[in-house]
């Protein structure tokens, strides 16, 4: 492997590759291991992840190692380095984002000038377009569309972050409105992006000055609200208004029964509990797992807080038999003896004092039932057995 010159894109030199370039993307189909002895940073045995080299012949190997998992199929990869445009060697927050079908997403971390970052992803099909978005604090956003197919590996070097400046950026003018209005409204903590950027007066108002152009996330923190977020899209020299509204955190105090020998009876042989639902950056809850919070998919449902009302929702929590639940009219917890065989779907329900909810749960053979005995905007102190 070789440069050319100090400022042009890195060629990558081997008889045995297919190598394209494309305004400095280098596209490598087919390629062998490029070195027989490979770096010890490399682990095979580690699964499909976001990994960090210091050197690019590092990074290719590593893809390599994870195009070469004959358990991964459908697999490309995706090698990239950023640098600053001034004088200054960054190391901070950012963001990294893979937008696209079957794209990884988002990703938060660490990334540092001249690092090489790889991300494996999974292909669905035969091609796909996928925007890598880079997002560091005091530079623009780095946008770069690409098209991947299976077996892909692409090297970029020569990403570049300009600095924000007055010249490149706008403003943002807003103010934060409480829904109670004794809750004082000096000094708080106003973010762009989740980076920190201003407080507001005694009035709520704030003011943000070199705003990053495009849909930028606005948020404010107050201690025991939820809301207090919105999208602005912010132009070159502008100056855009936005009104942050924040609700009382909100809680739901249930009884639950969950039937673990996979029969519809409530009668016997249930597990029992009480439990406080709120909403909780979207973890789902799982019946089977004695009511507690299940991070990943297999779970019964989730819940979140829209305004001033908690909502039960079933969306990307996945299952089977297409699980759901049902709202059950003017029933009691106490005298339901066995869920119903028909009737469940996957809708959203607003929470509210008496509702008696059954559950299919997300395995396909389990049944659960929930009744809400409260709302309240004060957390409700639960007794310790």
């Amino acid at each position: 492997m070789s440069n050319s010159n100090q400022n042009s894109p890195l060629i990558i030199v081997a008889s045995t590759l297919r190598v394209a370039l494309l305004s400095g993307l280098y596209l490598v189909a087919e390629s062998p291991v490029l070195a027989q002895e490979k770096p010890a940073n490399v682990d095979e045995s580690k699964t499909i992840r976001r990994q960090k080299f210091k050197t690019l012949e590092e990074a290719i190997v590593g893809a390599e190692v994870e195009l070469a998992r004959e358990h991964i199929h459908g697999v490309a990869t995706v090698i990239f380095s950023a640098r600053a445009r001034d004088e200054h060697r960054f190391r901070g927050k950012a963001e990294i984002r893979l937008v696209g079908p079957s794209a990884t997403g988002y990703h938060g971390g660490m990334l540092s000038d001249g690092e090489y970052v790889l991300d494996p992803m999974f292909i669905v099909g035969s091609t796909i377009p996928v925007e890598l978005h880079i997002i560091v604090p005091g530079y623009e956003r780095y946008v770069r569309p690409m098209i991947l197919q299976a077996g892909d590996l692409l090297v970029w070097d020569d990403i570049v972050l300009e600095p924000l400046t007055p010249r490149n950026t706008g403003s943002i003018v807003g103010r934060v409105r409480l829904e109670d209005p004794k809750q004082g409204l000096n000094r708080i903590l106003i973010s762009v992006d989740d980076e920190a950027v201003a407080f507001t007066d005694e009035q709520g108002a704030f003011v943000v000055e070199g705003a990053r152009p495009g849909m930028v996330k606005i948020q404010a923190t107050k201690a025991g609200f939820v809301g207090l977020s919105a999208e602005v899209r912010v132009v070159v020299g502008g100056r855009e208004s936005c009104l942050l509204v924040g609700y009382r955190k909100r809680y739901a105090l249930v009884r639950w029964a969950y039937q673990p020998d996979g029969t519809r009876s409530f009668v016997e042989n249930t597990l029992n509990g009480e439990a406080v639902l709120m909403t909780n950056n979207l973890r789902r809850v799982s019946f089977s797992r004695g009511f507690k919070d299940e991070p990943f998919g297999r779970s019964d449902f989730l819940v979140e807080q829209v305004e001033d009302h908690l909502i039960l929702r079933h969306f990307d929590v996945s299952g089977p038999e297409r699980p759901g639940s049902l709202r059950i009219a003017d029933g009691s917890f106490d005298d339901l003896a066995a869920a119903p065989e028909t009737g469940y779907e996957q809708a959203k329900w607003r929470l509210r004092k008496g509702d008696l909810f059954v559950f299919h749960c997300f395995d396909g053979q389990h049944y659960a039932m929930m009744e809400i005995m409260e709302v309240v905007d004060k957390e409700p102190v639960q007794e310790r057995p």
